[in-house]
């Protein structure tokens, strides 16, 4: 289409019809200085960069999601037209997947030397550890035995191996592999010596590969036990066929995964650092008004980043829009949609035209281990739609595509749809051209008009809308993307460097709106606040005005939206991928472990994953409700003590949604932290629960794992968490599956010793059940004497009354928080964080919002009665429910059986400790009249709970260990270790003899297990005492700079013991500065003390 026939209309951020909000002036932290800063993780972003640094110039690339290549795998367009041949470079790796149709590995028997151990057994005849996917699941999806074991396999014939991959599971000084020993044979009598491989550690997965590139029939395998370590647990061992076919330009498409990897490749090898989760949301501008630099948002808040050059290649060319550079919008007015799916059959619906693509897929069962026989296929859907170049159609139109392509055998889709925008930047090329090669495409489309500092490439590059077509298509833009990161890297060398900058602001508006902007402005690590850029005050769109907004379609978010849209609200649930259901879903927990499954948890499908997901979309969108996906909420827009809505990023920028209520389903309390909220996560335990990056394979709902905690809100942390993930699987989730995240200090916190003694509350919401499901340690005091999971009691279940207060943010009104951001102990989280018990908390925000808004009243001031009624209607509550009081306090007869039996393994523990004050004088007076076991155990308990009057009993049998020697932890019969018991005792009493005693025993080294240890710094932190420094400092010396987070925790309880020298600081400093989210949150709140 020539210029001269395209209608030129001014772009501006977004529509402002709905007034705006004028944020006071702010510093922003500068968080990065560089030559080349690129908004967007497509392959023509990822390309610029690498050949960017190449040239010398120094880049940050920054995308939304959370990984790279939202241009392929985003959209599925993972292969190779007809005619279309990958370059060099970074287009054949790409384009080369060596496991895109290696899947199940050859074929083979195997036999161990020794028995597989009960716990983790192998089938009869052995053939557990013969996997088509890759294990991920130590608890199940090992095989264990209890010293080194060799597997000799039989591959049935003599065939070329390429080479073996074998992973087992690691855990410091339980189980672990020291390396593998391999040997092949053709007969079985002639044995050749490969050598002795070690792994790659990809958090509790230990992965190797073993080049073989010889033929065998037989291979023999010895698995070494790391030393200190007490067994070993095998997931899989697969060989790969020499004659593995490499991907064909007509006849097969790559993995997703495999596009992600190879780009985050491509970028650590070049150099060039990125971030996950990071939307672009402003521009710099030096004081001659060229561009210099970027502002990102995340949930860490927003940030700076000061740059000569601004390379947009964001889907929508927010930048551009952002910095008021002219569009021109030609005709026609419609468009057609590419949505590509995998599924057993093929949608057929009016106005859709499918096409079946030649890549059978092999489906797999729930779990992702065996692949059924029938296999699936990939199907692009075409339709016809408006164009949706703004906000709100564009929102629309996902959502409708969405429901249009669906359907029932679906087993996998893409996450954004393939449309060639009808805008594009008004550019200083002289003329439109029709596409001719890469290297003919004119670089000078990528320049707009009067806007000098930043380019654009992406669909809204200034040529045709036929050639944005064949630019968008990834060979293509991967060498027009390289061949203009040399080019802004050369025009880098000749700008001066970049001084002074200010957040450019937008455009006026008129009929502004009341209230303030709350946002984390803190950086993403220590130093980050050096230098800030000045944001004088960026007027912030309104972007939408609701009843109830929720922020997180996640496990209680989405219900949340359903329950207000149900009862009549205008409801918007924001999310910022591209499917609801969170954790239930997208982090592949398709399947329930316990939780109360009544009410809207019956209601909703548990899997498969995409029917689910499917279910809540279509549920809410039958209610009236809306969704925007891709949309981050990054703060709170607050008049006083009460949120009035949400700031948000979005594909096209950065705004305000108004709302009467908000629901917090962050799963994190993001947007109560923000508007100022008390919270509490990470603590000088770090007792955190396990987290997990789920693979994901077609047709599976359910793949669990265990890993090191990752804090889900810090992109620092999920973008290294992220690039450790192994190349194996069809995909990855793009969720972090965490067990424990932040949560708010509420009007009512939940505690164990409610669930444990059955607390009744006038305003319970949801009636949870669960055995003790933590993956991680307890802090609770209670823990301290008594196990979590008694012997043989495992499956204990335990329940769980959770009252409407646990929702709201203690000082705050507007707002009521749900998922895992709820207002409990962190040892209370474990028995309501079930799906089925999130879902209806969820649902039951959802209504208690409605109530809210509809009578425009506070969210304390709703009749707590008539949202139960309508609890006991959808099936949560039982109507017993209703009529409960406060079951506190406890009965003094009651408390007073509970002291007599705590001798008898501590079995009144749970009263005593949940009416300390009341419990005291009686503990106190049976100490003094009891002596030998009784007395002991009196004053553990006294000692837990802060009281010294039993502290000479317990140095006592503290000199009784040193006199005997006795320093090994063991678990007793009630699976306690007396020694462990005894150190939080003394700890806790804080008396100077206790600290003493554990002074003792750390100089005689009986702090010998990960329980002793915390038992002994966490407590002697705690004291506060100067005395306690000494045995720390030796604790700290221990971890040898492991950089583990014991040698944190010493480190934590040295600083709080008043150390400042040279022994806490450098652990405290090298952990705020890290990778490691959860470790270095913690750090930074220590050095801030």
């Amino acid at each position: 289409m020539q210029k001269s026939l395209s209608c030129i209309v001014l772009c501006v951020l977004l529509p402002l019809s709905l007034g705006a909000q004028t944020a006071t002036p702010k510093a922003v932290p500068i968080v990065r200085d560089v030559d080349i800063v690129i908004a967007g993780g497509g392959c023509g972003a990822v390309a610029a960069a690498e050949s960017a640094a190449q040239a010398g110039a120094t880049v940050l690339v920054i995308t939304s999601r959370n990984y790279l290549g939202e241009d392929i795998a985003g959209t599925m367009q993972l292969w190779l037209e007809p005619g279309e041949e990958p370059g060099e470079g970074l287009a054949q790796r790409l384009y080369n997947d060596p496991f895109a149709r290696d899947e199940p590995g050859l074929h083979y028997t195997y036999t161990a030397d020794r028995p597989s151990q009960k716990r983790h057994p192998d089938t009869a005849p052995p053939s557990r550890l013969r996997r088509t996917r890759s294990a991920t699941d130590p608890q199940h999806e090992s095989v264990q035995y209890e010293n080194d074991v060799t597997i000799t396999a039989d591959l049935g014939k003599i065939v070329s191996v390429r080479e073996i991959a074998a992973n087992a599971f690691r855990r410091p000084r339980d189980f672990e592999v020291k390396d593998l020993a391999v040997q092949t044979s053709p007969d079985g009598e002639a044995w050749r010596d490969l050598g002795r491989f070690r792994c790659i550690v990809w958090g509790d997965r230990q992965e190797f590969t073993v080049p073989i590139k010889q033929p065998a029939r037989y291979v023999r395998m010895l698995f070494t036990r790391q030393v200190r370590c007490q067994r070993i647990l095998l997931g899989d061992i697969k060989f790969v066929a020499a004659t593995v076919e490499q991907v064909t330009t007509e006849a097969s498409a790559i993995r997703p995964l495999h596009a992600k990897k190879a780009l985050e490749r491509t970028l650590q090898n070049a150099g060039v650092p990125f971030l996950f989760g990071t939307y672009p949301t402003g521009l710099l501008r030096d004081s001659t008004g060229r561009v210099s630099g970027l502002v990102m948002s995340n949930r860490m808040g927003r940030q700076a980043v000061r740059a000569k050059v601004v390379l947009d290649c964001t889907e929508h060319a927010v930048l551009a829009r952002l910095a008021g550079v002219p569009l021109r919008k030609p005709q026609p007015a419609e468009t057609t949609v590419r949505w590509v799916t995998i599924a057993g059959e093929p949608t057929t619906r009016d106005g859709l035209t499918v096409r079946k693509l030649p890549f059978p897929v092999s489906v797999y069962d729930i779990k992702g281990r065996r692949a059924a026989e029938k296999q699936a296929a990939w199907y692009e859907c075409a339709l016809t739609q408006e164009r949706a170049d703004d906000l709100a159609s564009r929102m629309a139109l996902e959502t409708r595509v969405r429901e249009l392509c669906y359907n029932p055998t679906q087993l996998f889709t893409a996450d954004i749809p393939l449309v060639i925008p009808g805008a594009q930047i008004m550019s200083r090329a002289a003329t439109d051209t029709e596409w001719r090669t890469t290297d003919a495409f004119a670089l000078e489309s990528c320049q707009p008009v009067q806007t000098e500092g930043l380019w654009v490439l992406g669909g809204y590059s200034d040529v045709s809308r036929g050639t944005a077509g064949k630019l968008l298509r990834p060979v293509n833009m991967i060498v027009v993307g390289a061949r203009l990161g040399r080019l802004l890297a050369t025009r880098s060398t000749d700008l001066p460097e970049t001084g002074t900058a200010t957040v450019a602001t937008g455009a006026p508006s008129s009929a502004p709106v009341p209230g303030e902007v709350r946002e984390a402005l803190a950086g993403l690590r220590p130093g980050d606040s050096a230098q800030h850029a000045q944001d004088p005050g960026h007027p912030l769109p309104v972007l939408g005005q609701y009843d109830v907004v929720v922020v997180g379609g996640g496990t209680s978010g989405a219900p949340a939206g359903i329950a207000a849209a149900r009862h009549g609200a205008r409801t918007l649930v924001l999310e910022y991928l591209h499917g609801l259901g969170g954790v239930g879903t997208l982090g592949m927990i398709g399947k329930y472990w316990y939780g109360n499954r009544v009410g809207f948890a019956r209601e909703s499908p548990e899997n498969p994953i995409e029917a689910r997901m499917h279910f809540y979309l279509s549920e809410l969108r039958k209610a009236g409700g809306e969704v925007w996906f891709g949309t981050l909420g990054c703060g709170a827009l607050t008049e006083g003590n009460r949120v009035t809505g949400v700031i948000v990023a979005t594909p096209f920028g950065r705004g305000i949604v108004k709302a009467n209520v908000v629901v917090d389903g962050t799963g994190n309390a993001d947007i109560a932290a923000a508007a100022g909220a008390q919270t509490q996560f990470v603590e000088p335990f770090f007792a955190l629960q396990k987290s997990h990056i789920p693979p994901r394979e077609v047709g599976a709902s359910y793949i669990n794992g265990n890993r090191t905690p990752i804090d889900a809100a810090d992109p620092v942390d999920v973008t290294a968490a992220m690039m450790t993930f192994p190349d194996r699987s069809f995909d990855r989730g793009q969720i972090v599956a965490s067990r424990e995240r932040q949560r708010i200090i509420g009007d009512y916190e939940l505690d164990w010793l409610d669930q444990l003694n059955r607390r009744t509350f006038p305003d319970t919401i949801t009636y949870a059940r669960s055995d003790y499901d933590s993956h991680g340690y307890q802090t609770h005091a209670y823990f301290m004497l008594r196990p979590a999971r008694q012997p043989g009691k495992h499956r204990k279940q335990f329940h769980s009354y959770v009252p409407y207060r646990c929702l709201l943010p203690r000082g705050l009104d507007g707002i009521l928080v749900v998922g895992l951001g709820i207002s409990a102990h962190r040892d209370a989280m474990p028995i309501v964080r079930m799906q089925p018990d999130l879902q209806n908390i969820g649902y039951a925000a959802g209504i208690a919002a409605t109530m809210a808004a509809g009578s425009k009243c506070s969210l304390r001031g709703i009749d707590i009665k008539a949202l139960q009624a309508h609890l006991i209607e959808a099936g949560i509550l039982d109507r017993r429910t209703k009529s409960h009081a406060d079951s506190y306090p406890v009965k003094q007869a009651t408390l007073t059986e509970a002291v007599a039996a705590l001798p008898q393994s501590y079995s009144g523990l749970g009263t005593v400790l949940a009416e300390p004050t009341r419990a005291l004088p009686l503990l106190r007076q049976a100490y003094t009249q009891t002596d030998g076991h009784d007395r002991l155990a009196y004053a553990h308990v006294l000692g837990i709970l802060g009281d010294a009057t039993g502290v000479p009993a317990l140095v006592s049998a503290a000199n009784a260990i040193l006199k005997t020697g006795d320093l090994k932890h063991r678990k007793e019969s009630d699976g306690m270790d007396r020694g462990t018991q005894l150190m939080w005792a003394l700890g806790r009493s804080r008396a100077p003899a206790a600290i003493d005693a554990l002074a003792a025993l750390t100089e005689a080294g009986a702090v010998n297990s990960g329980g002793r240890f915390r038992a002994v710094a966490v407590s002697l932190g705690a004291t506060g005492s100067r005395a306690a420094i000494p045995a720390l400092q030796k604790l700290l010396r221990d971890q040898n700079g492991n950089g583990s987070a014991n040698e944190l925790m010493a480190a934590c309880a040295l600083r709080q013991c008043g150390d400042r020298g040279t022994d806490a600081e450098p652990v405290l400093e090298r952990a705020a500065t890290g990778t490691n989210g959860p470790l270095a949150r913690l750090a930074q709140s220590m050095l801030g003390e």
